[in-house]
This record gives C-alpha cells, structure tokens and sequence, in this order.
C-alpha cells in the first residue's frame, strides 16, 4: 500500500539520512482520510527536536499560526525561519495547484545566534549550527513530496469524520488533551467521545495521549541530557513516578536504562 511507502520512506528520511523531517497538512484534509491511514501517518505530524517541542509546549498558537502562514502561501519550496527562530526548508504538497500540506526539514540555527524564546540550553545543544544539507534535501524530497500528492489526491476534500478532525487537534496539543477540553471543543458527551475514540483508536483517549508523551519522552532521552524528572514535566507528566512507570510498561525498562542502552 501506498500509505506503507510512504511510512518506510519517512523512516529512511529520518534514521539512515538523519534529516528532521515532518509532515504537516490542512485538518480536514487529515480528517477526509481513512482511520487506518491517519493512523498511520499523524505520528510524523510533528517536530521531535527537544528545542521545537519544548517550544510547542509553551506556544502551540503560534505554531499552528506559522502552519497556517505556510499553507496559505505560494506553494513553492523555501527556506525559512519559523517563529521560534529555527531555519526550514519547507515543500508544498499539491493537489490540483491546491497547497494541502506540506513537508518541513528542519532542526538548524543560525550559527552564534541568540535564541529567541526561552530554553537557551536546548537551543544551543539541540539545533545545529552546520550548513543546512541543500544537495541531499533536493535529492531525497521530491519522492516523499509525490507520494504524499498522489495519496490526498485518492481523497476529496470536505469537512472529514469526527474521529479525524479530534485526532488532528489531540496531536497539534501533543497529547495534552483531557476528556473535557474535548467535549467542549466538540459539542460532544463523554460517553459518546470515550465510546467512539475506543472504537476508532482502539485505546482510550487517556491511554493515546499517554502514548503520545512517551514519544517526547524518548526523543528527549535521546537527544538530551535533561533528568528524569525534567523530562517527566517537559512532556505533561506532573509525576515523575507514574511516568517512570508508564515507560517501563512500554519499553520494559527505566528512562535510565532505556538512555545507556541507546
């Protein structure tokens, strides 16, 4: 399947060309799509660089205004620099000249520049200062750009099912979304979201926001050397020991562990 390609694609972008690379795309293009497709794809709707999480933690408004900014522009490929004060080079992605997402490479700064936001460790140990790689983003784009057209090509446009559109808000708040705030953003029960996303998601919405900050957990261990404990509080945990607990339910080992063995 094409959604499949596309997956494996991504990953290769990431783990044996070390690029930073996110998908982004309009809400109800994401929410016109199949559950399983969404599914798939959402998880890479997001920028795991501790510097550009930490940030979206602090400031999600100004990161879905920038998206908006983007989409709403002329639909050719650009350099930039978003909000936050980090260089991307950003692809549109295309669907009869109608720019419906796009692809970002980003994770750079300028070299011995100041950040602009607060986390000036993270800036300085989480960014690269290098020239941003031209040639291989040149190369490696274009495929992932076609695919990704032809896929919400399969797809009309219009207002999208429910469980998408709540999907594509849960993932733009990076998991920090209760069962309330859902309701009232939606105009829905609780019995009838819990009954729904359970079906849809085949979890509960507690247990997938969980699973979305252990994500930003594991990048952070990775790429980091913040505590336990900071990185408990960076991704939403407000106790060190459940997350502690939900990690090694997940990984079969301790943040710690998981850090010295990587």
């Amino acid at each position: 399947m094409l959604i499949d390609d596309i997956v494996r694609y991504l990953a290769y972008l990431k783990n044996d060309c070390h690029l930073s690379v996110s998908v982004h795309f309009r809400a109800e293009r994401l929410a016109a799509l199949p559950g399983e497709l969404l599914l798939a794809l959402i998880p890479y709707n997001r920028h795991e660089n501790p510097y550009c999480m930490a940030v979206k933690k602090d400031k999600t408004h100004a990161c879905l205004l920038s998206q908006k900014e983007i989409l709403s522009g002329e639909g050719v490929p650009c350099f930039r620099i978003c909000h936050a004060g980090v260089y991307e080079h950003i692809t549109p992605v295309l669907v009869e000249e109608e720019t419906v997402g796009f692809i970002a490479v980003s994770g750079h700064r300028k070299k011995d520049s100041l950040p602009p936001v607060k986390d000036g460790k993270l800036w300085e140990t989480a960014l690269s200062d290098a020239p941003f790689p031209e040639a291989r983003i040149a190369a490696l784009i274009p495929p992932l750009q076609h695919m990704l057209s032809t896929l919400f090509s399969k797809y009309a446009r219009g207002e999208g099912d429910e469980f998408g559109l709540w999907l594509t808000y849960i993932h733009d708040c990076r998991g920090s979304v209760t069962l309330d705030a859902l309701c009232d953003r939606f105009h829905r029960s609780r019995s009838y979201i819990s009954r729904l996303f359970n079906e849809r998601a085949g979890t509960s919405l507690s247990s997938y926001c969980n699973h979305l900050k252990l994500l930003d957990a594991e990048a952070l261990l990775k790429s980091t050397r913040l505590s336990v404990t900071e990185i408990a509080y960076a991704v939403g945990f407000g106790d060190t020991s459940y997350f502690i607990k939900l990690f090694k339910e997940k990984q079969g080992v301790s943040p710690l562990s998981y850090r010295k063995g990587i």
